[in-house]
């Protein structure tokens, strides 16, 4: 229903400062949705998840989401689910809502070494990915817009499993 009108308004993503953000993707949103969170998966080309909602006259919030692929040569290739045909769309966007963020850490500067830090960092992915969520956050009684990278851990955890959950919902597309 809605993957004809949504496909001739975005024929390309649109980047701020070369980085998918909560603004770009504020700038790809199909008329008349809102923009909710993102995810990238960086390797050979980069996938770029938007996850968008639409208020409906006759019930709950339809979910729509956007992923293309970007390549290396910087062609670009868009896919559409929606939680109509796929209804695991809404349980992986409002799982962010669960994802334990870390702290905000600023290295000392004094040269000085760590003698212990707890949790120990962990190691780069093998596989040479790096990951990123993007969204809106709460915060101080206001809202933040908010982008986490990180080539391990929590978030490369969380976005290798939501590729996993929406796999056939990009089957149908």
């Amino acid at each position: 229903m809605w993957s004809i009108a949504i496909a001739l308004t975005l024929a390309s993503s649109i980047f701020i400062d070369g980085q998918m953000s909560a603004a770009s993707s504020r700038a790809n949103a199909p008329l008349g949705a809102t923009f909710q969170a993102g995810y990238a998966v960086y390797g050979n080309g980069t996938w770029a998840v938007e996850f968008f909602t639409i208020n409906t006259s006759s019930g709950p919030a339809e979910w729509i989401v956007r992923r293309s692929l970007i390549t290396p040569e910087g062609r670009e290739q868009v896919k559409w689910a929606y939680s109509t045909n796929c209804p695991v769309v809404p349980d992986v966007a409002l799982s962010l809502n669960r994802l334990p963020m870390g702290f905000i850490y600023v290295p000392e500067l004094s040269g000085r070494r760590l003698l212990f830090s707890f949790p120990p960092p962990s190691a780069p992915a093998a596989d040479g990915r790096s990951y990123a969520l993007w969204g809106i956050a709460l915060q101080g009684g206001g809202f933040a817009d908010y982008r986490i990278e990180s080539g391990s851990g929590t978030v490369a955890a969380w976005a290798a499993a939501a590729e996993s959950a929406l796999e056939e919902c990009w089957a149908s597309s």
